[in-house]
């Protein structure tokens, strides 16, 4: 809960210089949120899990559901973000 409010609060702050107009900026946002939040996050995992754990299934599982989960929910997010914004 914190963390959208955080984001909201991020997206009004830097809205200006999001591209596009509307619902766009709303889901260029997300999908910026998405790439730096949950590509980096999954990634780690990934890269722990196959080097540090000797490959345990779960860490590359886990990481690869953070990038793909983190897709449909961060754009989900930006979409609705980017309809209620109204400057």
């Amino acid at each position: 809960m914190l963390t959208a409010i955080f984001f909201g609060l991020l997206y009004k702050r830097i809205y200006n210089l999001i591209p596009g107009k509307g619902i766009i900026k709303g889901l260029f946002f997300g999908l910026l949120i998405w790439f730096i939040k949950d590509i980096a996050a999954g990634a780690y995992l990934i890269f722990s899990g196959t080097v540090t754990a000797g490959g345990l299934f779960e860490w590359v599982t886990a990481g690869v559901n953070l990038i793909v989960m983190g897709l449909n929910m961060w754009i989900i997010y930006g979409l609705v973000l980017g309809y209620l914004y109204k400057k």
